[in-house]
């Protein structure tokens, strides 16, 4: 499907089957969206925690700790 806003009369030019094949194309699309941004927090979260851990032991070497 292409990148575009379609213009009202253009959607009234379509059937109703195009119609509904359309809107169901626009619903996996946002499906798709939702579990690629939910994987992507959850790679965040993971770098955040990572980042956490190694300032911790760069503290920790840093004042002679270890």
């Amino acid at each position: 499907m292409k990148d575009k806003q379609h213009a009202r009369e253009t959607l009234m030019n379509y059937s109703k089957s195009d119609l509904v094949e359309h809107c169901m194309a626009l619903e996996n699309n946002a499906h798709a969206l939702k579990e690629r941004f939910e994987i992507q927090y959850s790679n965040c979260m993971e770098m955040i925690d990572d980042m956490k851990l190694l300032n911790e032991n760069l503290r920790r070497v840093r004042s002679g700790e270890e």
